[in-house]
């Protein structure tokens, strides 16, 4: 099969990778002797198992879509990726081992009360001690507030806000944040949808976690009330960064993440690696893929900037180091550039 063949298939794609699962990725890679591969749950067309299959592991990837599943096994056979892939409803998936890390990206909103309660405790029994849970859900307030492209694909609505954490209350919440995200999904088109995101940890007390942590909390100011403004008039998504910054001004925090090599990208498909770029105003963040804005939320209350553990604390000192103590360091104002990069400091 052809490259321009096996790329087209994928040009409707859900964008890249998770900045969450970026981190993921960069923290494995510098962990090699970790082995025992990644779970991606409802990994629609591959865009986080892709990416994680970069890092060396080996990545399990489900979904009902056997179209999906298809293209994402020619990729895989394409780049030698080393991906296990599997027809199934997530429901219904046999946890045959333990896993270092699960995702469950954009699923568990899809299944019943009953079926998120087993599922979730197989994956929490399935994650071996000082892993990962990464789940991201859309829990609309009410049923009628379902956005029609979501019911359409059957969304149950099953999980309101917070209610996913009393399943976590014997394990460690890295990070848990609430958003409404206004982006482009394929077969829904434009359109905004609470976000609620977890990065969970099952306890190890003999292990030093791989991920680490920076929380930015974010408030209402000027900034955001003129940003507001300017979306409200024309949307930026599609815009260059340059555009962005034209129009908005250098924003307050950013923060870089990136991949190398092929992946998914907010355009389909791209060769040359995967640059996300968080852009804060206010509570405002402009998400830039590859230098276009792909998509922007308003946060409730805070940002959690996931950062492998070691290179935080190594480029930590090289940036003390690097400007002869003329600051005083605030990690928030620092963000991790992913697979093989390094910290970035924005004013």
């Amino acid at each position: 099969m052809s490259d321009d063949h096996i790329i087209s298939e994928i040009e409707s794609s859900m964008g890249g990778p998770s900045h969450e699962v970026m981190a993921l990725g960069s923290a494995y890679l510098a962990a090699p002797q970790k082995r025992s591969g990644i779970l991606d749950l409802g990994c629609g067309d591959g865009r986080n198992a892709f990416m994680l299959s970069g890092s060396g592991m080996l990545v399990t990837a489900v979904d009902i879509s056997s179209a999906s599943i298809r293209r994402l096994q020619n990729l895989a056979t394409h780049y030698s990726r080393d991906i296990e892939i599997s027809v199934s409803n997530v429901a219904n998936f046999k946890f045959e081992r333990t896993y270092e890390s699960i995702l469950a990206h954009g699923i568990l909103h899809f299944l019943d009360s009953h079926d998120i309660e087993s599922l979730v405790y197989r994956m929490k029994r399935h994650t071996r001690p000082g892993g990962y849970n990464m789940i991201t859900i859309s829990p609309f307030a009410s049923d009628h507030e379902i956005i029609e492209g979501f019911r359409a694909q059957g969304h149950k609505n099953a999980l309101r806000q917070g209610e996913l954490l009393r399943h976590y209350l014997d394990w460690e919440t890295v990070s848990h944040e609430t958003y409404t995200k206004w982006d482009y999904h394929p077969g829904v088109g434009a359109h905004s949808h609470p976000i609620e995101k977890f990065v969970l940890r099952k306890p190890h007390s003999e292990e030093v976690p791989l991920l680490a942590s920076l929380r930015m909390d974010l408030t209402a100011n000027d900034l955001e009330e003129r940003v507001g403004k300017a979306i409200r008039e024309q949307s930026p998504i599609g815009l260059t960064k340059n555009e962005v910054v034209s129009a908005l001004g250098i924003p307050q925090r950013m923060f870089r993440y990136s991949a190398e090599g092929p992946q998914f990208s907010f355009r389909g498909f791209c060769e040359d690696g995967y640059r996300l770029e968080l852009m804060f105003y206010g509570r405002y963040a402009m998400y830039v893929s590859n230098d276009v804005v792909s998509g922007f939320s308003v946060f409730q209350s805070h940002f959690c900037a996931l950062q492998p553990r070691a290179a935080l604390l190594a480029n930590c000192e090289s940036v003390l180091e690097a400007n002869a103590g003329k600051w005083r360091v605030q990690p928030e104002r620092f963000g991790f550039v992913g697979l093989r990069g390094s910290l970035c400091h924005t004013r």
